[in-house]
């Protein structure tokens, strides 16, 4: 399907409001983080699922304090 001009506006638009990104440069020093990123197939869904598995753990570790506190 062909997007008329309206579609990719409204799109564009979409996108500026409601999309965040976050932009990862790799120097030669870093080459080989790049590499196993693009090794893992689908790199965005590899360092998501990263972020998601460092923030439960976080969740996981702050509450096993707060529950050692009231102890």
């Amino acid at each position: 399907m062909a997007y008329s001009e309206a579609m990719r506006r409204a799109q564009a638009e979409y996108r500026r409001k409601n999309v965040r990104q976050i932009s990862v440069r790799f120097y030669p020093d870093t080459a080989e983080l790049y590499e196993w990123a693009k090794a893992q197939g689908n790199a965005q869904a590899y360092i998501r699922d990263l972020i998601r598995a460092d923030m439960e753990a976080r969740r996981d570790a702050s509450s096993s304090v707060a529950d050692s506190e009231q102890v």
